[in-house]
């Protein structure tokens, strides 16, 4: 799916719980407080890893540019927390690892490989205290050396000139002689451009006027959207964007003889898994994995559908979109680096065989597939469904009708048949035709019994009792063992073990602790079984 497909999905998705990173902290807090005096993470070492800023490139310039302009506490902290975004980072510091890792809730920072799942020896920043910390340094004179200091206007001015010359690029024809007034400073090109237009920002009374026209463009914008030909740099956006631009600065100064520290990096455990996380580069890459790895458990196989879906290829930014980071895999498997190609900071080599048991456990932990990903699972499965149509119709003599449309790119054909896989009474009778297109193919031929297996679990699909998501939790009768069938209210109503009885039980046998009752759902395409469990007022799924 697309960011904004993925949006959409989550729209539509589960309401929002507490999250497992969540629950971490919230159980961690007290432990972290209890033992505060005792174990704690050394305030150096937070400074430390402060200085480096976000994973961006020049994301230090533009946080020491936010707290040169005058804002509100809450407009520091919402700048910080979009400039680091979300994503990792690991340094040795004094012979000690140290890994990092920001998200929505703030920063982490803990002793280890890995630090959403440190030990105690950590700290945890919300966003509001990397604000105020950074602040605070940069007011010391303790954030980062003078030259670093000085660099941060003219970093500030360069890519609010790039800003400028992208959305001037964007707009439609004549609507930039109608905004400003000399559109030959747009001309030219890359360092070029900018380097006149951030000479021109500089000056107060360009500046001024420049923001007059650019408050005109953004208020014409929000009632006429045809004022440009993309819309990736929005004119109104823009405008608030320069309007905060020309606010006054004031300079910061390092204390004398302050210099950066560099530590070694590493790739830490969270940023590999992130990396999985985000599946190959294929679109709806973690539902096809995802439903391979629930429909096959070997790990041969495995490890040979991940060769065969990944390709040979690579990317960049692929450390959670750090800038300075990227990624190659081929038949020997996935090498992730951070630094420059060819001299990398920081590199990782997995093999297809420790690829999948990355996925797996993610698979088990339930961290690999996003929110959007589950509300997404109907219809991404009826493209595979239309797919598995249009595979049985090939090689059929031409004479046999298609139910659907042939177009060069089978497009317009799939996407008839996703909209008659979606509506049963449409199904129904794609089902029927395709049982009269099997009479054409002869009985005693391996056609007839892959064409003949692969109608069958279209048939089951229809029915609904079969799906590539063989752990999708679905409505279903939960059978007790002596009792015949009971509802899911029943079971919530049996008395509860006692919290002895309940930890005792987990200890020495967790499966059976687990199998308060059981329930069996048709799974994969080898016709296995799953089987759920459910423990008082919990259900939940396990695969046996």
């Amino acid at each position: 799916m697309s960011e904004a497909e993925e949006e959409i999905a989550s729209a539509f998705s589960l309401p929002d719980l507490p999250t497992v990173e969540q629950q971490i902290r919230a159980i961690e807090a007290p432990i972290q407080a209890r033992y505060a005096d005792e174990i704690a993470l050394d305030p150096e070492v937070v400074d430390e890893i402060l200085r480096t800023g976000s994973n961006r490139s020049k994301g230090q310039l533009r946080l020491i540019y936010n707290f040169m302009v005058e804002k509100t506490p809450e407009e520091y902290t919402e700048f910080v927390k979009n400039e680091y975004g979300m994503g990792g980072k690991g340094f040795e510091i004094d012979g000690a690892k140290y890994a990092v890792w920001f998200d929505d809730l703030g920063l982490r920072i803990a002793a280890g490989d890995t630090a959403k799942s440190g030990t105690i020896v950590n700290a945890f920043l919300s966003w509001e205290d990397v604000s105020n910390r950074t602040h605070e340094l940069l007011r010391q004179g303790e954030y980062a050396p003078q030259a670093v200091l000085d660099a941060a206007r003219q970093n500030a001015l360069q890519e609010h000139a790039q800003t400028l010359a992208y959305m001037e690029r964007d707009l439609a024809d004549g609507v930039a002689e109608a905004v400003f007034q000399d559109t030959e400073i747009f001309r030219g090109g890359f360092p070029e451009l900018t380097d006149r237009l951030a000479g021109l920002l500089d000056d107060t009374d360009f500046l001024t006027d420049l923001n007059d026209r650019l408050s005109a463009l953004g208020e014409a914008y929000t009632e006429d959207k045809d004022l440009m030909r993309m819309h990736f740099y929005k004119p109104d956006k823009v405008a608030a964007l320069f309007q905060k631009f020309a606010k006054p600065y004031q300079n910061y100064s390092a204390r004398e003889g302050f210099h950066w520290n560099e530590y070694k990096k590493f790739i830490t455990e969270d940023e590999i898994n992130a990396y999985f996380t985000r599946g190959s580069n294929y679109s709806d890459s973690r539902l096809t994995i995802y439903s391979f790895f629930l429909n096959h458990e070997d790990k041969k196989e495995r490890a040979g559908f991940l060769k065969d879906h990944y390709g040979i290829g690579g990317s960049s930014h692929a450390l959670c979109g750090a800038d300075d980071s990227h990624e190659d895999h081929d038949g020997r498997g996935i090498a992730l680096e951070r630094g420059s190609y060819g001299n990398p900071d920081a590199s990782v080599h997995l093999n297809w065989n420790q690829a999948v048991g990355r996925i797996d456990q993610l698979i088990r932990d339930s961290e690999y597939l996003k929110p959007a990903d589950y509300s997404w699972m109907p219809a991404y499965e009826r493209e595979r469904m239309a797919m598995r149509v249009m595979s049985f119709y090939h090689h059929l003599p031409s004479e046999v009708e298609r139910p659907y449309p042939q177009d060069l790119y089978h497009e317009e054909g799939r996407k008839a048949l996703v909209e008659k896989l979606a509506d049963p009474e449409q199904a129904v009778e794609l089902l029927e035709q395709m049982d009269n297109a099997l009479l054409s193919v002869p009985l005693d031929s391996e056609e007839y019994e892959r064409k003949a297996e692969s109608l069958s679990i279209l048939h089951q699909y229809v029915e609904g009792t079969y799906t590539i998501f063989p752990e999708k939790k679905r409505a279903v009768e939960i059978v007790g063992p002596e009792q015949g069938q009971i509802s899911m209210f029943d079971f919530m109503e049996q008395e509860p073990q006692s919290k002895e009885q309940s930890t005792a039980a987990a200890v020495e046998e967790p499966r059976k602790a687990k199998s308060r009752c059981t329930v069996s759902v048709n799974g994969d395409d080898a016709g296995g079984i799953y089987r759920g469990y459910c423990n008082s007022a919990i259900f939940r799924w396990q695969v046996l």
